[in-house]
């Protein structure tokens, strides 16, 4: 079974089931080698609030205790039941919503949100940290 085009569903996978899921690296090597795929083995959990939509959540290894798999970077997945295999094609891609933040010293920094990710351009935001400016457009967001 494949799914194409804009994904009104998601795949059936339920809480419980155990799954095998391979999915596109984010991260490109830069100085070693890796490889353009993953997989990971587990079983399906339910999702916490703060999971973004279209994601889901799965039990991982001894050092990930949960994963969270977001639908566009399945390249295939497999369940244990009758070892179905699936493959997906990305959702249409949602525009990022973005706010233009002074900062305390004039500059002024863009913050965009996409998918429930937020992102700063600011010096904090390019090393993935909190900042104030993230704060603010969340604040102007749920107004």
């Amino acid at each position: 079974m494949c799914y194409h085009g804009h994904m009104s569903k998601t795949p059936p996978i339920q809480v419980g089931e155990s799954i095998t899921v391979v999915v596109k690296n984010r991260i490109k090597g830069m100085l070693t080698w890796r490889p353009l795929t993953s997989e990971f083995q587990g079983t399906v959990v339910a999702s916490p609030s703060w999971v973004p939509e279209h994601s889901f959540c799965m039990t991982g290894e001894r050092f990930h205790a949960m994963r969270v798999i977001r639908w566009d970077e399945v390249v295939e997945f497999s369940t244990a039941s009758g070892k179905q295999t699936v493959n997906i094609v990305s959702p249409v891609p949602v525009k990022a919503a973005e706010w233009q933040i002074a900062g305390s010293k004039g500059a002024v920094y863009t913050v965009t949100q996409n998918r429930g990710n937020w992102r700063c351009n600011c010096v904090a935001g390019q090393f993935n940290r909190a900042c104030k400016h993230v704060a603010q457009a969340q604040k102007l967001a749920a107004a």
